[in-house]
């Protein structure tokens, strides 16, 4: 059969032989029209990092760039700026003023800003100049909506480091609060963390330059970079505006302790300075500051303080300050206060004080220490400028019985005390008043009023009355070692008064304490030369113990200068006046005083400079033993190894035998004769 064409069935099969033709065109079309908004999406990319790097004088990268219409807006994905800033996504909305476009609103998600602030110059130099060109960076009132969400801030400047995350920002273009919220934050120093804050929140005004007019802050920490644990926790910090300035609170207490709170509430003016606060202190564990008190020889392990302290500024700019604090088993270890831990002790130190403006100086109105039946009043000022400092200061215990004084002593502030029975009453007044600027006018004044203690039973440790028999004092031999030296004719070297020559009795008096026939174991004027000389020299060069003190001092006690000792001293001293004679005194002090390594009293003395028996001393050589006394092992060590007397030593010797003269001990013509003397020493000792 003979097929007949069929035109519908041509026409279908050259349009299905079309339609592949027309898809691959299409195809091809879609294809190239991709690879040309590819490649000009990246081109666009680059051109806008290189528009923003000069913009922001750093290199500029930027991931992603979308753009909408309604509203009109423009996405940036992975923003980064040099390696200061990294934005996840930022999106600014665009809006015309007139006819100029401006950005409305700016929107950071997950920003990281990292800055060196000590390197930060290409950025700050950017923002102060021009913008892109035909956008608006708006000016104060027309600011544009700011939002950051989960943002991340790290701040260093030189060694500190200011680190936040979880940060939070929302502001207003019409003007309103800006709002801040901060994350667990801290700052460090080197590493270490000194301040953690676990939540902060803040309203930021900008019609006042974004200054802030509310801050709350609630689970802070305090540290210090020694201390590897928190000092200080605060539960809740809050700054808010009131009439011309803000109110500052804050409660916390210390960290890791579970006694005690703290609380504070200041007033400050605009410029943050204080006008008016008050501290409230309930039993607060002090145990966590130790490493920062332990310096000063506070021991606060189990202390805890209560009280209130309040602080106003005066009308000069001055403050008044007024409060009282009362402390719990309080330690004290410190070299200045005792060779021991003095304590546990309960103390209790009120105080009205003024203090200048700038720092100048303060006035003390008030300032009471009591600790059991004690009660130290200090008063008086301290000024201080370019040209010199003066002080007037007043001390003075109250008026109490004298066991009363003994007992209120803290434990171990003075061992060799213990036992000691009394009775009658004591009371001290002190005086000071000093002018660095003239020194000579100085005014140094201690003074008993009452003093009717009687001693009823005498210390064991520390008996006086053991003095008027032999007695076997420990002391330093010529080699460092520790020997025994007894007081009394047990002593090869035991020289009783009436063998030791008037001479070497004169020179040691006028030498070491000119007035030891006149007082009852002190000598108040002897106190002020010293006191005016250490001042003037810088340095302690002169002491001001009698030789009654010197006396309790070698036998009953050790040579380190502590508060402990100076008022051990002081008691034994006053009753070893009550009860030994001043010749006594005087032959112990002359057969223990050391005058070399290892060379002690006058008689072992004699035999090794000069080869003579104690009786036998001239004015001169007497005057070189008592010379030897404030510095008794280097000189004897130096005269030792041969060394001449030098004319300075000349000098000083014959200043003694002046002296001597002065005292009647010697005439006119043996001062002159001796004067003119050669000292001749041993050689070979």
């Amino acid at each position: 059969m003979a097929q007949v064409p069929c035109s519908t069935c041509t026409a279908s099969a050259s349009r299905r032989s079309v339609v592949p033709d027309v898809v691959a065109v299409c195809a091809l079309l879609l294809g190239a029209l991709s690879l040309t908004a590819y490649l000009f999406h990246n081109v666009m990319l680059e051109r806008l990092g290189q528009r923003l790097s000069r913009v922001a004088g750093a290199q500029v990268t930027v991931g992603g760039l979308r753009g909408g219409l309604s509203p009109a807006s423009i996405v940036i994905d992975d923003l980064k700026i040099g390696d200061v800033l990294a934005v996840e996504q930022a999106s600014a909305t665009l809006g015309f003023d007139g006819t100029r476009p401006m950005v409305k609103g700016l929107r950071l998600i997950r920003p990281a800003l990292r800055l060196d602030l000590g390197r930060w110059s290409a950025p700050r130099r950017s923002l102060t100049g021009r913008g892109p060109r035909g956008l608006q960076r708006g000016t104060p009132g027309r600011l544009p909506d700011l939002e950051v969400q989960d943002g991340a801030v790290t701040l260093t400047m030189s060694r500190f480091t200011l680190s936040s995350r979880e940060v939070y920002l929302r502001s207003r273009r019409d003007g309103g609060a800006t709002r801040l919220v901060l994350g667990p934050t801290q700052l460090a120093l080197d590493g270490r963390r000194l301040i953690g804050i676990s939540a902060t929140a803040t309203d930021l005004d900008p019609e006042i330059g974004f200054r802030p007019t509310r801050i709350a802050a609630l689970g802070a920490s305090v540290r210090l970079p020694s201390s590897p644990q928190s000092l200080v926790g605060l539960h809740r910090v809050s700054l808010v505006p009131v009439l011309d300035g803000y109110r500052l609170e804050l409660q916390g207490k210390t960290a890791g302790r579970r006694t005690g709170r703290f609380t504070a509430d200041c007033q400050l003016d605009g410029a943050l300075r204080p006008e008016r606060a008050r501290i409230s202190l309930r039993e607060v564990d002090l145990g966590a500051l130790e490493p920062v008190l332990a310096p000063l020889g506070l021991r606060l392990d189990g202390t805890r303080v209560s009280g209130a302290m309040g602080l106003e500024r005066e009308v000069d700019g001055g403050y008044r300050l007024r409060g009282q604090i009362a402390a719990q088993e309080l330690t004290v270890d410190h070299p200045l206060v005792g060779s021991r831990p003095v304590g546990p002790l309960d103390a209790t130190l009120s105080g009205d004080l003024s203090l200048a403006a700038g720092g100048a100086g303060v006035t003390v109105h008030r300032l009471r220490l009591t600790t059991g039946s004690i009660v130290l009043d200090l008063g008086g000022s301290a000024r201080a400028s370019s040209a010199h400092t003066q002080l007037a200061l007043d001390l003075s215990l109250a008026p109490l019985p004298c066991q009363d004084l003994l007992g209120s002593l803290p434990q171990g502030f003075a061992p060799k005390l213990e036992g000691m029975a009394t009775e009658g009453e004591i009371g001290v007044k002190a005086r000071l008043r000093l002018d660095t600027g003239n020194l000579e006018a100085t005014d140094v004044d201690l003074a008993f009023s009452p003093l009717t203690c009687r001693v009823l039973v005498d210390p064991p440790r520390a008996d006086v009355r053991s003095l008027d028999g032999e007695v076997t004092i420990k002391v330093t031999g010529p080699r460092g070692r520790g020997m025994q030296w007894p007081l009394g004719p047990s002593n090869p070297d035991w020289a009783p008064l009436r063998k030791i020559s008037p001479n070497v009795r004169s020179a040691f008096v006028v030498a070491e304490d000119g007035r030891f026939y006149r007082h009852k174991g002190f000598d108040h004027d002897q106190l002020k030369r010293a006191f005016v000389t250490n001042l003037e020299q810088g340095r302690l060069l002169r002491g001001a113990s009698t030789i009654s003190q010197q006396l309790i001092k070698n036998v009953f006690l050790s040579h380190r200068r502590t508060l402990s000792r100076k008022f051990q001293e002081a008691v034994l001293t006053w009753r070893l006046e009550q009860v030994i004679s001043k010749r006594r005194i005087l032959e112990l002090y002359l057969n223990l005083v050391e005058m070399g390594p290892g060379v002690y009293g006058v008689a072992q003395a004699a035999r090794h400079y000069f080869g003579r028996t104690a009786r036998t001393l001239t004015p001169l050589q007497a005057a070189h033993l008592a010379a030897l006394t404030p510095s008794p092992r280097h000189l004897g060590q130096r005269f030792r190894q041969g060394i001449e007397p030098g004319m300075a030593w000349t000098e000083k010797l014959n200043m003694l035998l002046r002296m001597m003269r002065r005292a009647g001990s010697i005439s006119r013509a043996e001062q002159q004769h001796w004067s003119a003397e050669r000292l001749s020493l041993l050689k070979d000792r």
